[in-house]
């Protein structure tokens, strides 16, 4: 069966031997087709003053988030009548934003109604509209705040500030020349699923559970839209679940394309050959989908949720996000024991790993970088103490998840194969939240970076070394 969708030719691959089952599996994937078009630009002319209102309506309300946050913070329990005042001045400038976002997507139907670009731009303020219900949702959250810890809500008003950066994010694109780019990064799933976890770590949200190996190679991707589209899927997934046990589950795999086509599944012939995907599914425990329903889901404007006035985008939207980086979209489903959502993406090349992980003395030196030299001077000027070396970040997360206690220091490149510093840096905080960590850069203009205890300018000064790791030897702190 041939699809035809925004931008994209998508081919649907389903197991019909048989009627579809509830444990059958939907198959959806897609090749890349047009760029911007003059419908695009149509639209853009007609949304671009809204646009414009809309995200400095978004910059506005930032700032009252954030005072919010700091009140939680610093001044509870003897401000709750603030708190109240921020809630409700923040919920009147939400619900206008969502009813912006919601006008705007009719506004975009009606100027393009059967093409692709109007349902983009649907898709695109649908999950903005997602976005800043995290914001919506935190005065039903806090309606008992005398019985409230102050940090997690602290923590839910963080969620709701991540939200509305994504939303702006969106809206910056929308306003670009091609209205939705990719941004392609090296991203990994560990990254995708802790980012989630923080965005809803919100009241009455079901609990989030995520696994995924540090082995797993990383994606190229737009990790923006890639989060968008995952976060649709939680979204259809809390609306799934009917009952107060609700759990949502993220996790990672690595998979041939050979075992795709061994279960049945052949891929487009058109599109480009991938070896190995990494499947990131988004399991529920909610009430399932029928199996008559099933293989409609990822139609645009198909919705289970009318009365709710759900509007049947956020499938489509994921979809079509999936497709644009190559990548497939498969569901399962059960009735009454709940649904699984799996994203196929190509996977990028394995990152350098320990084959067999060390015990490590106390107060090693843990070094992180794939420059041969850099390993060759520190090892020779650290004579006598414990250095360890790992040539990527995964490679060092791998040492320190068995030997948290036992590392003192972290030398840590800026640029490195697999984890990005980033991510590599929130892995070891995960791990080890007061272990010292110095980056290595060659970059001049990098004088500080987050999570991290200083930066050290390439060439190694080894002269400023050695005084940093000296009081490891003594059990100081410097």
């Amino acid at each position: 069966m041939l699809f035809r969708a925004h931008k994209f030719a998508l081919c649907i691959f389903a197991l019909l031997v048989s009627p579809l089952s509830a444990n059958d599996d939907l198959f959806i994937g897609a090749k890349n087709k047009a760029s911007a078009s003059c419908a695009e630009r149509l639209v853009l002319q007609s949304l671009q003053s809204s646009l414009e209102q809309f995200q400095s309506s978004l910059a506005d309300l930032e700032p009252e988030l954030r005072a919010l946050k700091s009140t939680l913070e610093n001044q509870l329990p003897n401000n709750i009548q603030t708190v109240h005042y921020f809630l409700a001045r923040i919920a009147y400038r939400n619900a206008g934003l969502i009813g912006s976002a919601m006008k705007m997507s009719e506004i975009a139907t009606s100027e393009d109604p059967d093409g692709e670009t109007g349902l983009g731009y649907s898709e695109a303020f649908h999950d903005i509209g997602n976005l800043l219900s995290i914001t919506a949702s935190l005065p039903g959250g806090f309606s008992q705040l005398e019985s409230l810890d102050p940090r997690e809500m602290a923590e839910g008003v963080e969620a709701a500030i991540e939200g509305l950066v994504a939303a702006r994010k969106i809206v910056e694109g929308l306003l670009s020349a091609d209205p939705l780019p990719l941004r392609r990064k090296t991203v990994s799933a560990r990254r995708l699923f802790r980012d989630i976890k923080k965005l809803l770590s919100i009241p009455g949200h079901p609990e989030i559970e995520w696994s995924a190996d540090i082995s797993l190679p990383s994606m190229n991707a737009d990790p923006i839209a890639l989060s968008r589209a995952l976060l649709n899927l939680c979204t259809n997934a809390k609306h799934a679940i009917k009952h107060d046990r609700g759990k949502i589950t993220l996790s990672a795999e690595l998979v041939s394309s050979d075992s795709l086509n061994s279960m049945g599944q052949a891929l487009n012939d058109n599109a480009s050959p991938i070896d190995q995907y990494i499947v990131l599914s988004v399991k529920d425990n909610g009430v399932g989908i029928a199996p008559d329903v099933l293989p409609k889901v990822f139609g645009a404007g198909f919705t289970t949720r009318p009365e709710q006035n759900g509007r049947g985008l956020g499938l489509s939207s994921t979809l079509h996000i999936v497709s644009e980086h190559d990548g497939l979209v498969a569901v399962t489903s059960e009735l009454g024991e709940g649904t699984t959502f799996k994203i196929f993406m190509p996977a990028a090349e394995s990152p350098p790993l320990v084959e067999t992980i060390p015990a490590l003395a106390s107060g090693t030196i843990l070094l992180v970088d794939d420059d041969r030299i850099t390993h060759l001077v520190m090892n020779r000027t650290l004579t006598g103490r414990s250095v360890y070396s790992a040539s990527s970040g995964n490679a060092a997360v791998q040492v320190l998840q068995a030997n948290s206690a036992q590392v003192s220091h972290i030398f840590l490149d800026k640029n490195m194969p697999g984890l990005t510093l980033r991510e590599t840096v929130e892995e070891i905080r995960a791990i080890n939240p007061t272990v010292l960590i110095h980056v290595l850069t060659a970059d001049s203009n990098l004088n500080s970076f987050p999570g991290t205890n200083r930066v050290l300018h390439k060439p190694i000064d080894m002269a400023i070394i050695l005084p940093l790791v000296e009081p490891a030897t003594e059990g100081e702190q410097p």
